[in-house]
């Protein structure tokens, strides 16, 4: 697998581990060490992987269930090594209240390899920018 295909593989693993509300020690080995260089949301912008923790415990605490259905995955090779994926998804979701949701969602990321404390062997990509708006 070259590294696109991996990048690639990474957005869909990842939004599997969204799909399953999985916890956010599923998610280290595709994270670096230190703060993060972009990591947003419409409504919040994370720091680094402590507030990451707690806006997923938050957010998982009031979604029963999710769905990224991945519609399109687009790659390209940045001149810093870098890859930057573009992946629009149709998002659906249940609350814990029984409220059902349904939007498109898309995502930015920006991959690059290199190893971590959640992966010191360096095995996955590392997500540098991460950025989900609607529509």
């Amino acid at each position: 697998m070259n590294r696109t295909e991996k990048a690639e593989q990474l957005a869909r693993d990842f939004l599997a581990l969204l799909n399953r509300n999985a916890p956010v020690e599923d998610y280290l080995k595709y994270l670096p060490d230190g703060d993060f260089e972009q990591w947003s949301y419409p409504e919040v912008e994370i720091k680094n992987l402590e507030h990451l923790k707690g806006f997923f415990a938050q957010t998982w605490g009031m979604i029963k269930s999710q769905n990224n259905e991945i519609t399109t995955i687009t790659s390209r090779e940045l001149e810093s090594g870098r890859i930057e994926l573009e992946v629009s998804v149709n998002w659906s979701a249940e609350t814990a209240t029984g409220q059902k949701f349904a939007r498109p969602l898309h995502y930015q990321m920006t991959i690059m390899d290199g190893s971590s404390s959640g992966d010191p062997v360096g095995q996955f990509p590392k997500i540098m920018r991460y950025k989900m708006t609607r529509g």
